[in-house]
């Protein structure tokens, strides 16, 4: 994904507002599923965040993406 970021960034894609909300609810969603896993919880709070970033990318792509955008949003 970080490649492709920076990819899309050297390239001039367009970068809607809600891309890198998606990014940043994906992170959260990640960091949240790995310590409800080490503290042996249902990892409903992740399951919101991941939810909330394809919302976000869902938006992102509506808004308008190039080639490397559309796998960042992916």
């Amino acid at each position: 994904m970080v490649r492709r970021v920076v990819a899309l960034l050297e390239a001039g894609e367009p970068v809607p507002r809600a891309l890198p909300v998606a990014v940043e609810r994906f992170g959260q969603s990640l960091r949240l599923l790995h310590r409800d896993f080490l503290a042996g919880r249902a990892p409903d709070i992740a399951r919101v965040r991941a939810r909330e970033a394809a919302e976000q990318a869902g938006r992102a792509r509506a808004a308008g993406l190039g080639f490397s955008g559309t796998i960042v949003a992916s």
